[in-house]
């Protein structure tokens, strides 16, 4: 029975070389190589081998172009399946408004994340204030302290002020934006779905309180976000919005009726004075 020596090497035809792709360069399984991909020649001609030898050797020896197949298939079969189990509320996928950013990768500043901080009023416990100018929420105790959240709020030409009360709240809620919202960023060549079901990819967040004044709708919600970005800043139509942890927190301690002090253009929240006296200690 014939052996295969040690000396003795399978060989492969110049094409059958499987390629690997690493940071933009296409690298083969042997030999060196140039930046652009094209292969070095080798100098030395390849050692001549039986064929009963070169079968051996293919049988011992897996090459990385069936290994590739598998990873690619593999790849695409994982992207199909996350398209399929993509959130229910997905309704347009090119829209600012219900595109997912990764909260880890936007946290607020330290300025905006959630504190308590000694605090002074004028307002009952259990109340509710937002100061638009320095863009914190304060949720009053009634031991001289306050937690206060960072939060975004409306552009230029779209903050308010007022005295609100909480009419409804909602987990996960749906959104369907004001018709005149939907015409005014239509201008701007910004398509908005008609209607967003509840979920991560919803605008409103985890939680939404709705702001009623005088008994109605006044559209104003103070509500989570999938912008992450967008808490310390100017950004959004009016509402006021919180990081999705910060308004569940807030969700579980505000009741359906709490009065909400919004303070900005016009003074229309009444005489509220507050003074945050700060503090070290930080709860986010």
């Amino acid at each position: 029975m014939r052996g295969t020596s040690a000396s003795q090497r399978p060989v492969r035809e110049p094409n059958d070389r499987p390629i690997i792709h690493y940071q933009g360069h296409r690298l083969h399984d042997r030999g060196h190589h140039k930046p652009d991909g094209d292969p070095v020649s080798s100098t030395k001609a390849p050692k001549a081998v039986s064929p009963a030898a070169e079968a051996n050797g293919r049988k011992g020896n897996i090459t990385m172009r069936p290994l590739l197949t598998l990873l690619a298939a593999a790849a695409l079969a994982t992207g199909f399946a996350g398209a399929a189990n993509a959130a229910p509320g997905r309704t347009d996928a090119g829209s600012p408004y219900t595109h997912i950013e990764r909260a880890s990768a936007h946290q607020p500043a330290p300025a905006y994340r959630r504190t308590t901080v000694r605090f002074s009023t004028n307002v009952d416990p259990g109340s509710v204030i937002v100061d638009t100018r320095s863009k914190h929420l304060y949720y009053v105790k009634d031991d001289g302290t306050a937690i206060r959240y960072g939060v975004g709020v409306g552009r230029d030409g779209f903050r308010w002020s007022g005295k609100m009360h909480v009419g409804r709240k909602a987990e996960w809620p749906s959104w369907t934006p004001p018709g005149r919202m939907i015409r005014r960023e239509a201008k701007k060549g910004i398509q908005i779905p008609h209607h967003v079901k509840g979920g991560p990819n919803n605008p409103l967040g985890a939680r939404a309180l709705y702001l009623y004044r005088s008994g109605h709708d006044s559209l104003y919600r103070i509500h989570g976000t999938n912008q992450p970005r967008s808490i310390g800043k100017f950004m959004s139509s009016g509402c006021i919005r919180m990081m999705n942890q910060d308004v569940e927190d807030l969700y579980a301690r505000v009741p359906k009726g709490t009065t909400v002090y919004v303070i900005g253009p016009g003074k229309r929240e009444g005489r509220v004075y507050y003074r945050d006296l700060g503090s070290n200690r930080s709860i986010f």
